[in-house]
């Protein structure tokens, strides 16, 4: 297996030098490894060749809104392979002097934060984030990894790292110590007013955190201001005061019930939670103070 990602790795360095890249392959596993490109899967039904078309960078989200628009009858090879190939992939990529270290996050939105704060370690440190959409698709992958991990914890060299946020209805599941593979959620903790990583299945189980909670308080606020033209009901920003610099946005804005209502309205509509987390990174600067779970996440990535 590490040969054909060996191979996969040279046909991605050689797309960066041309136009466009063709090949077929019936392995699934090359999947998570390369950042930009689409798939097309072709499946046969009544003689009718089907043709889904498929996003690199959110294949997992991809894949389960097929099997969800289908209704299921997206052909069962492809879901199953989808998913074996996809954690034998993560292992044996994770594997030898050169491993690759992934971070397996929840949507689209989360993998824009992600590869922003982590930028250098894309490029210098083999880092391959993937969103899988949702928590459910996280407990599973963790699932299967934890289920033959030991298996393969002598030649792992690289590190596994999934995260999800804190869900009113939290998807708890027991996660077992293991030196590479980690899987933890952030929450919001009233004790350091900061957003802490826990283990999926510890406390602190509430209040509920999503990734909008957690993210320098400053930019957070000057990205909302600037969608408060297309969103009358987003008004009140307008008359906010600039947060502080250090904090994070759960704690930083005091809000009425009815603002909170507001901008949970917002990341509800149009897609938004996308279109904010564009714009966020595109404000963010070298001169913004990192929040401390984005350094703890990175001293764990970065650590011999």
């Amino acid at each position: 297996m590490s040969a054909c990602f060996e191979q996969f790795q040279a046909l991605s360095e050689l797309s960066e030098g041309c136009r466009q890249l063709l090949f077929s392959s019936h392995w699934y596993g090359f999947l998570p490894t390369l950042e930009k490109g689409t798939v097309t899967i072709i499946s046969k039904k009544d003689n009718e060749h089907l043709f889904d078309l498929i996003n690199l960078e959110s294949y997992r989200e991809e894949i389960k809104q097929l099997v969800r628009e289908s209704r299921g009858k997206l052909p069962f090879d492809i879901r199953i392979k989808s998913m074996n190939d996809f954690t034998q992939s993560l292992l044996s990529s994770a594997t030898g002097e050169n491993p690759y270290n992934w971070l397996i996050c929840e949507g689209s939105s989360e993998r824009i934060y992600l590869s922003a704060y982590f930028d250098d370690l894309i490029k210098n440190n083999n880092l391959r984030i993937v969103p899988v959409g949702g928590a459910s698709e996280i407990k599973k992958i963790y699932n299967y990894l934890s289920a033959c991990y030991k298996d393969v914890e002598g030649e792992i060299t690289g590190k596994i790292y999934l995260l999800a946020d804190t869900d009113s209805q939290l998807v708890r599941y027991e996660v077992a110590e293991h030196q590479k593979l980690y899987c933890k959620r952030f929450v919001y903790d009233p004790n350091s007013d900061r957003a802490i990583l826990v283990r999926i299945d510890s406390n602190p189980v509430s209040p509920a955190t999503e990734i909008e909670d957690v993210l320098n308080a400053k930019v957070y606020y000057e990205t909302l201001l600037s969608f408060v033209s297309d969103y009358s009901y987003l008004g009140f920003v307008s008359g906010m005061s600039v947060p502080d610099e250090g904090l994070e946005s759960f704690s930083a804005l005091d809000l009425k019930l009815s603002e909170k209502e507001a901008i949970t309205r917002f990341f509800d509509a149009d897609n938004n939670k996308f279109k904010f987390a564009r714009k966020y990174v595109e404000l963010m600067s070298e001169e913004n103070s990192i929040p401390s779970w984005i350094n703890e996440i990175r001293e764990v990535m970065t650590r011999s």
